[in-house]
């Protein structure tokens, strides 16, 4: 059975200051890694269309596959998720033989935090800028943001802010 991902992306600033406040709130630092998102579709661009994301994510040494659906009506970014660690490379022609092709790719330097079960990231995306994401249950996602003085939401994805993808009338990716 498919899980939601409930999460809230924020502009940041100032990324030195907030990795201070994290501190300050107790959250551990996890992990840090350069990742390679690779972005998949047919030539029909039928998952674009439903606004569905299938994603080969390369982090480190790992690598993993990721379906996200629709954008679903919420507080904050709800969708359905379903992600699986994978071989990257056979994974990629797996997809390829299926008929997908790739349509964009985004990098970004990523570091992980995590406070009482919510997992917060601290994201350099190349082209884009630093940005903060908080992961988790939406009252958690209030608390956290609230204490680390975040406001700026930001509604767009990465692969939209990094200039590689136009949404077309209707909606977010």
């Amino acid at each position: 059975m498919p899980g939601y991902e409930i999460e809230q992306k924020y502009r940041l600033k100032d990324p030195a200051a907030m990795r201070r406040m994290l501190a300050a709130l107790g959250a551990r630092p996890i992990d840090k890694a350069r990742e390679s998102d690779t972005f998949f579709d047919r030539a029909s661009e039928e998952l674009r269309r439903e606004r569905c994301v299938l994603r080969l994510r390369r982090a480190g040494t790992s690598a993993y596959l990721t379906f996200k659906g629709p954008r679903l009506r919420s507080q904050f970014k709800k969708r359905v998720e379903i992600e699986m660690p994978v071989d990257f490379e056979k994974t990629r022609q797996l997809l390829a033989a299926l008929g997908y092709r790739v349509f964009a790719s985004v990098s970004k330097t990523r570091e992980k935090y995590k406070l009482r079960g919510t997992l917060i990231t601290l994201d350099f995306v190349s082209g884009a800028g630093w940005f903060a994401e908080i992961e988790g249950r939406a009252g958690d996602i209030l608390e956290i943001s609230r204490r680390l003085g975040l406001h700026q939401r930001e509604e767009r994805s990465y692969l939209e802010l990094a200039g590689r993808y136009k949404p077309k009338a209707g909606g977010l990716l």
